[in-house]
């Protein structure tokens, strides 16, 4: 395989264990082992020794790189540097975070938690903490499927945007016709 990296992201807070990052740190030490080149770029506050010594236990700590809390308008351009966005939380509501990145047309893939599932494509969800199952999804993954992925994340995301803020619409209507 060439030299060129591919990088995988989330934001996060990343001491905080049910993210899942981790399971993604012993994924890319796996998948690294046998020729692939994936790095792992962490957004997100917090203490990060839990996690750095996950990386270093499995020889991918020149892999992982922890930058720390973002302002806003940094996040985009970290969503617009990664090559793939990954959820791997084992407990979430609404993931936000994953809708951000779809908005920007990031591939994405997530644990089978919460509300991910239903904004992403069956392929590319797996079970929540499922080293292997993330594997299986990254080894799969080529450009092409990227692309198509890509366009699929950001239309996705933008129905969903409009279908949060319908909701929102017809609750204020519904509090102004009720103060009416």
């Amino acid at each position: 395989s060439n030299n060129t990296s591919i990088i995988i992201g989330t934001t996060a807070a990343v001491d905080v264990r049910y993210k899942g990052q981790e399971y993604v740190i012993k994924a890319i030490s796996k998948l690294n082992s046998e020729g692939f080149n994936f790095e792992y770029h962490l957004a997100g506050g917090g203490n990060t020794s839990y996690l750095k010594s996950v990386a270093n236990k499995y020889n991918v700590a020149n892999k992982v790189k922890f930058l720390g809390s973002l302002p806003h308008n940094e996040i985009f351009k970290f969503l617009d540097d990664i090559d793939i966005y990954i959820q791997p939380s084992r407990q979430e509501g609404l993931p936000r975070a994953l809708i951000e990145a779809m908005s920007r047309g990031c591939p994405s893939i997530g644990s089978i938690t919460g509300g991910i599932p239903e904004l992403l494509s069956s392929d590319y969800i797996f079970n929540n903490g499922s080293v292997n199952e993330i594997c299986e999804i990254l080894r799969k993954i080529d450009k092409n499927a990227l692309i198509i992925e890509a366009k699929r994340s950001f239309e996705k995301a933008k129905e969903y945007e409009k279908e949060l803020l319908d909701k929102k619409r017809s609750m204020f209507y519904k509090e102004f016709i009720d103060i009416i």
